[in-house]
């Protein structure tokens, strides 16, 4: 689990910089499917095969020097003896590594505490999984219900997907994850050329398995419920798919409904805090300043550039490639090889300071013979 916290971390940062760096240069659509690779990540429980250039090697290299941080070196203690003589000498142990130090060892009783914490964060774990998976379950059930009980269906509307009218829900949307059906406002029924942009912008909503990316979206919420990394990627990739939506439909109605398509945006989509992704439903609303970002990328189109969507391409391949492959077994080697070279260099150490202290107690002793001498008659 640590493997996957690290590297889902790393690729969601990724993306977001991805996101950032090419918000105007690439499709939509091609923005909105880079949070697949998250999704992946985030729910396949192991890695592919070991790789140089895995950010677990990096991950494991700053443990391992975090561990050896923590390693305290003992304090040599130099005692001289009480009988005067030159036979006084520093009682220095041979193995300084193994001698005692002011640093008392780690105690059984610590090192159970410890297990302790270790043992209780998984239940606590589970039972964030339990509480956010009834949250999520009772929050969609309550919602479904809502709808069926005061939709009225529009017969004279032709779409792919059954057309409820609902005045329940704040704008039009989508619900349903086998049978997607679209709800949509009195509003939005009034004017029969604003409802087929809705109809569109819906249907465009379920071509593109929106109520299931929806679902996954949940899935994670539910695993990685204290992970904030996760609850920003669920925000960013559900304002990228309500994007991406937009430039489907206005491939689909044409570039001549481009301005009309945005009237009727600003006309009927509440602004307001974004949808909550506690709910499987692809509403239209939008905040102040995602609905600013919509209506100006509607108006102010530009084509996507070819060698942004290389370079972002690129981008992502190497962030796949980092961050789904596993750490090298040969670091384990090499990390005996420096442990072998800290004990050579500590056992340097230690004879230089055997010597030298020996030294210092020889002068010591003479000086204190002669003090002797010169006190005898």
């Amino acid at each position: 689990m640590k493997d996957i916290l690290i590297t889902s971390s790393v690729l969601i940062l990724a993306i977001l910089l991805i996101r950032t760096l090419f918000r105007v240069s690439i499709s939509r659509r091609m923005q909105y499917a880079l949070w697949l690779l998250a999704a992946l990540r985030l729910l396949i429980p192991f890695n592919l095969a070991p790789a140089g250039y895995s950010v677990l090697n990096t991950a494991q290299w700053m443990e391992t020097q975090d561990y050896r941080a923590l390693q305290t070196v003992p304090a040599l203690q130099l005692t001289r003896g009480t009988v005067r003589g030159y036979d006084d000498r520093a009682i220095i142990p041979e193995n300084p590594v193994s001698a005692q130090s002011d640093t008392e060892p780690v105690k059984p009783e610590q090192a159970q505490a410890a297990f302790d914490i270790r043992r209780c964060v998984r239940p606590v774990w589970y039972g964030g999984m339990v509480v956010m998976a009834v949250w999520f379950l009772s929050a969609n059930l309550r919602f479904a219900r809502k709808l069926r009980r005061t939709r009225i269906p529009l017969e004279s509307v032709k779409s792919r997907n059954p057309v409820y009218l609902c005045d329940d829900v704040p704008a039009p949307c989508l619900f349903g994850l086998i049978h997607p059906v679209i709800y949509v406002t009195s509003a939005a029924a009034r004017d029969r050329a604003s409802l087929e942009c809705v109809i569109a912008h819906e249907e465009t909503h379920a071509k593109h398995l929106d109520p299931l990316w929806s679902l996954i979206r949940i899935v994670c919420l539910v695993i990685y419920w204290f992970d904030p990394l996760v609850w920003l990627a669920a925000h960013c990739s559900r304002v990228d798919s309500e994007l991406a939506c937009d430039e489907g439909t206005i491939a689909r109605l044409g570039e001549s409904e481009r301005m009309f398509y945005g009237r009727t945006l600003l006309a009927l989509v509440p602004v307001r805090r974004g949808g909550s992704p506690i709910l499987a439903a692809t509403t239209m609303i939008s905040g102040k300043r995602h609905m600013r970002d919509r209506i100006r990328r509607i108006a102010e189109y530009k084509r996507p550039a070819a060698a942004a969507l290389v370079i972002a391409l690129l981008l992502s391949g190497a962030a796949f490639a980092a961050t789904f492959t596993g750490a090298e077994s040969v670091i384990s080697d090499k990390t005996g090889t420096e442990e072998q070279m800290l004990s050579i260099a500590q056992e340097m150490a230690a004879s230089l300071i055997r010597r030298f202290s020996d030294r210092c107690l020889l002068a010591y002793d003479t000086s204190e013979e002669d003090v002797y001498q010169r006190r005898d008659p």
